[in-house]
């Protein structure tokens, strides 16, 4: 037997448990292979022992014996060899060279196997009267010219045979491609010169062991299955400068998420699929190591590092062969709980070495985090910078690719579609790079279309579908002002001024820079609006804010700057400083702005915060961007950014001199120039001072506040009526110029909703009924009288 059979032969006892869905490789499938040999057919033949009668009896225990896996297993799952059938290799192979001979026959497997007890095989060797001294004797009488024989394998970790480098192995790639190219089935039903050439099984052998952690990128890029790179040759061609080196010829492609660090090397692999490359790299093949396989089943400790061992010594024995990790930060520490040595350990002193080549790809953020304090490891790496490609270079991009999205899709994009991609992408979705970004707008817009009913679909996508697809994943408006949103902010400030009494001015102001921002011929690198609210207290400046988000349907995003008295709080916006207790969750301001991108900010009551507050909000107002202590940005160009503040109320509380009794709020104005610094008022787009609330305005107060208090009523049962002389002692009593409308609200709690309470509670509206709200004779209060209704007699 040569060398090259003898792995042949375990091979196929593997293949004939896998085939037959056995969940291991025992040693009768080892026997069943075996009685297909010239040898063993002869020792059968010579001791007058029935071959059928022999594979009759395995049949049968196949079948009673040993469970079938269903079709749901896996194939990488079956064929385990067992412990019995390494213990069998041990014995053969220590039985061979106790006999002077370096490698195994045969027979020297049923001799092995006539030796187990209480085996299937023994009762059978047994039943037929096989002994095993007539097999040692036959062996014996018939040697074989086995003295020049060398074997040429060991036995791995995981059980399956694992091939190692002959000293005068002249096997050259082309034979190696010759396998490359086949599938499994193709090398199982293979036939003639091919399923016997040693190099083939050996290679056969090797790749089949390795072929369900990696996949090989030039062999999918001849297939058409890798699309198009553009704009990226500069970095193509340092990476094969790179792999071209005599050592360390290993590259690290670093960049952010999205700027196509994958792409590269996928751009690689279609040069070297067209031979454009240098002479030394035609014909390579590139390896890309899927870490969630190779990890995957590995229960016991050293199974990982035996599948990695295998890939490594497979690209070794390839010349031209480059390995690739995708995010080679998720292949350093793998396992450690467990013992397991880490993947990138394993791999240092073949990177060193120069033995092999690996490209590797990862993110600025997880090598400063993974990978940076393992200098031993950089060092062997060229590191490759990869910047974001520009917006002319993403347009080329998309011109590339997008008819592979068109074909998927069933539709075509207009050029001015995918120039529209880019631009918007750009523009509303800054956290993200490009092309990544441009790419995901002209797919999901696709994706959009067929989810439309089959008569609805479009067979062509346009810029308004593109606006469309953006402003849902940036969560703001429709880019595109249609009618709807049209109308909306043509009749927002009505509105507004049909909620806030008394402030016209200010919502003028405020609905004036949002209609800017919305006609795009405002600076798009700042906030929609920058805004200070300034006036009396109780006057409604936080009720503008809250208003505004619910006109424009918008998210209202509120801060307390009471909490934020203390320099330390600072914290709090952007997060604690590295070493401090909730550095890794980042900061609640430019948290909740990640979250709600598009919304109404109100930092209220901002000058009861710490100065430093206000330093920190000068690049929001200016650049509308804020940088987290994690590095990461938070962008509020879409955010309409709302202080108020009670500074300089006790000057605006002093009565005008001379004739009037009207408050004067410009005199607050000297207070707040005192307040904030100069360079804060210098960005800000207004400071909106408020109006003191006029006896008019109460009245307009009185039917809001009595009409929610209605609606409150109404989920109860009960029906308000309330008298025009009550709402004008109410509107004469609740009114306080230096307080605002706060009083008004605790005149009706006192007056109406605490009795209303009592009856509902225990009195005579338990069941509803109409509360009548009039004035007491004496002007002294309000009376109520109830008409009851009960519903249980209905």
């Amino acid at each position: 037997m040569e060398p090259h059979q003898l792995e042949a032969l375990f091979n196929q006892a593997y293949q004939e448990a896998v085939k037959r869905r056995h969940y291991f490789t025992t040693s009768e499938h080892l026997l069943y292979i075996l009685l297909n040999e010239d040898e063993i057919k002869t020792v059968l033949e010579d001791l007058g022992v029935s071959r059928d009668v022999v594979c009759g009896q395995l049949e049968r225990f196949f079948k009673e014996a040993l469970e079938t896996a269903p079709a749901s297993v896996p194939r990488d799952q079956l064929g385990e060899p067992t412990d019995g059938v390494k213990q069998l290799i041990s014995r053969v192979v220590v039985q061979a060279m106790s006999s002077g001979r370096a490698f195994p026959r045969e027979v020297d497997f049923l001799i092995q196997m006539a030796h187990e007890k209480d085996s299937f095989i023994a009762a059978i060797f047994k039943a037929l009267d096989l002994k095993t001294l007539d097999l040692m004797r036959w062996a014996s009488e018939n040697t074989g010219d086995t003295d020049k024989q060398r074997a040429d394998f060991i036995i791995s970790l995981d059980g399956k045979l694992e091939p190692i480098e002959l000293e005068d192995d002249d096997m050259d790639d082309d034979d190696i491609d010759a396998y490359d190219d086949m599938d499994d089935d193709d090398a199982d039903d293979s036939d003639g010169e091919d399923e016997s050439s040693p190099e083939r099984t050996r290679e056969g052998a090797a790749y089949r062991k390795i072929k369900p952690y990696v996949s090989r990128l030039v062999t999918m890029a001849r297939d058409g299955r890798i699309d198009p790179v553009v704009g990226r040759d500069r970095e193509i061609n340092i990476c094969c400068q790179a792999l071209l080196r005599r050592t360390k010829c290993n590259v690290l492609i670093l960049g952010e998420a999205g700027v196509g660090k994958t792409a590269i090397v996928e751009g690689l692999a279609r040069r070297i699929a067209l031979e454009d490359v240098p002479e030394d790299l035609r014909g390579a093949e590139i390896y890309a190591i899927d870490i969630p396989s190779l990890m995957a089943g590995t229960k016991f400790r050293g199974e990982m590092e035996a599948r990695l061992k295998a890939i490594i010594q497979y690209v070794k024995r390839r010349k031209k062969a480059i390995l690739f990790i995708d995010e080679l930060h998720s292949a350093a520490g793998v396992e450690k709980s467990t013992g397991s040595q880490e993947i990138l350990a394993l791999l240092k002193p073949e990177l060193a070495k120069g033995s092999m080549r690996l490209i590797g790809t990862t993110t600025y953020e997880d090598f400063r985090r993974a990978l940076s304090a393992d200098t031993a490891l950089i060092r062997r790496f060229h590191k490759l910078d990869v910047e974001e490609p520009s917006e002319e270079t993403t347009c080329r991009i998309l011109k590339e690719i997008a008819e592979h999205y068109e074909e998927f899709h069933d539709v075509s994009y207009t050029p001015e579609a995918l120039n529209e991609a880019v631009k918007l992408s750009g523009r509303f979705m800054p956290e993200r790079r490009f092309p990544d970004k441009a790419i995901d707008v002209i797919d999901e817009a696709g994706a959009a279309n067929r989810m439309l009913p089959v008569g609805e679909q479009l067979t062509t996508i346009d810029v308004p579908q593109i606006e469309t697809i953006v402003a849902n994943i940036a969560r703001i408006p429709d880019l595109q002002v249609s009618s709807d949103e049209s109308s909306k902010l043509k009749t927002a400030e009505d509105r507004m001024k049909g909620l806030v009494f008394g402030q016209n001015p200010a919502i003028e102001s405020v609905i004036r820079l949002v209609k800017l921002s919305r006609a795009g011929i405002r600076s798009p690198q700042k906030p929609v609006a920058c805004l200070l609210f300034a006036g009396p207290t109780g006057v409604g400046k936080t009720e503008v804010a809250r208003r505004l988000a619910e006109v424009l349907d918008l998210p209202f995003v509120r801060f307390d700057m009471s909490e934020y008295r203390e320099e330390y709080t600072v914290s709090k916006f952007i997060g604690s400083a590295p070493g401090y207790v909730g550095y890794e969750r980042g900061g609640l301001l430019t948290e909740a702005i990640r979250t709600k991108p598009n919304c109404v900010l109100l930092l209220d009551e901002i000058e009861k915060a710490h100065a430093s507050i206000y330093d920190l909000l000068l690049q929001v107002m200016d650049v509308a961007k804020l940088t987290d202590n994690t590095g990461k940005t938070a962008d509020f160009r879409h955010v309409i950014l709302i202080m108020t503040s009670n500074a300089g109320s006790d000057a605006m509380s002093r009565m005008r001199i001379g004739f009037g009794q009207e408050i004067d709020v410009s005199m607050g104005m000297k207070d707040i120039e005192k307040t904030f610094s100069p360079e804060f008022r210098n960005r800000l787009d207004d400071i909106v001072m408020f109006n003191a609330l006029s006896q008019e305005t109460m009245g307009q107060i009185v039917t809001k506040l009595v009409h929610e208090l209605e609606m409150q009523l109404s989920e109860k049962g009960v029906k308000l009526e309330l008298t025009v002389e009550a709402c004008e002692w109410l509107a004469e009593h609740g009114y306080d110029q230096r307080y605002g409308a706060r009083p008004m609200s605790r005149l009706i709690q006192k007056e109406l909703s605490v009795p209303l309470s009592e009856e509902i509670l225990f009195g005579e509206l338990k069941t509803g009924g109409i509360a009548q709200i009039c004035l007491k004779s004496d002007k002294s209060g309000l009376l109520l009288q109830i008409q009851r209704t009960d519903h249980s007699k209905a």
